[in-house]
């Protein structure tokens, strides 16, 4: 999927990949390996590299976090037949599916990854990008038994729904408590001089400053480890590892297992199955 980069990130870390302001990137889709909940693979200018999701801004038909019965509750709201949008799998972490409306109805279609080249298809035809899935089935029929089935956009803007869903996986809410909590834990390390005082002096300026230009939100830099070999769970309470996984350090107070999060799940994994990400 091809998504816009809002703001620009400089790397801090070997495996991630940095992008100016308005750069277009390649979000790559490995079937896989699902990815972290807040970064993506992507490529740019033959290089690639983990992405912070709140970075991009995703094309206006596509929405994390939205379920198959949302997406049909938006459709179905006076929505022209072959109105569509482009959302991630419910029962298949880190896939993505197509949800269509026509007729009194909503049609999903499981979009498919190539393996061995990662583009993507419904049927036969294959894409370099789900951008260029989307593209062909405005000019061709996405159903193979019904041949006026093709896609066009919604009449209602995004800016109407995302009041719960937007591009980036944030409600407005969300972002702005996500934003206040990190320059909390500035002020709440500093004490009452120093940044703590530039903090709230700036903190009475957001409304101003919020007119002329968004705020940059920020990254979340946990540690990240990759697995160097396949660990499979012998309990609920652990993770399943294959050599190449990216996962997230909750806690690694133990020397021997430590407490991550991989494919939205939560679990211990053995540390000496891990290498840290410098």
């Amino acid at each position: 999927m091809e998504c816009t980069a809002r703001y620009d990130f400089t790397a801090k870390r070997s495996d991630e990949l940095s992008f100016r302001e308005g750069d277009t990137l390649k979000v790559i889709i490995d079937p896989e390996k699902n990815q972290e909940d807040d970064w993506a693979m992507a490529e740019l200018r033959g290089r690639t590299g983990m992405v912070p999701k709140n970075y991009i801004t995703s094309p206006e038909w596509f929405y994390r976090g939205l379920s198959r019965a949302k997406a049909e509750e938006i459709l179905l709201d006076k929505e022209p037949d072959g109105a569509f949008l482009v959302r991630e799998s419910e029962s298949s972490p880190g896939d993505f599916s197509l949800s269509v409306k026509f007729g009194s109805g909503v049609q999903h279609f499981k979009i498919l990854v190539d393996k061995a080249t990662r583009r993507v298809f419904l049927w036969v035809k294959k894409f370099d990008t789900i951008n260029g899935l989307v593209d062909h089935f405005r000019r061709n029929s996405v159903s193979k038994t019904n041949n006026k089935m093709v896609l066009r956009d919604m009449v209602k803007k995004k800016a109407s729904v995302t009041d719960s869903h937007n591009a980036n996986g944030f409600t407005n809410k969300q972002q702005h408590t996500t934003q206040k909590q990190h320059y909390d834990s500035i002020q709440g390390a500093c004490g009452s001089n120093g940044i703590a005082g530039q903090f709230q002096q700036k903190q009475s300026q957001w409304g101003k400053v919020a007119q002329q230009k968004v705020m940059k939100p920020p990254v979340d830099l946990k540690p990240r480890v990759k697995a160097m070999y396949d660990f499979e769970p012998q309990d609920d309470n652990e993770l399943e590892l294959r050599a190449g996984d990216i996962v997230e350090v909750l806690d690694n107070s133990d020397h021997d297992w430590w407490y991550g999060k991989l494919r939205m799940k939560k679990g211990l994994f053995p540390s000496t199955y891990v290498q840290e990400i410098k």
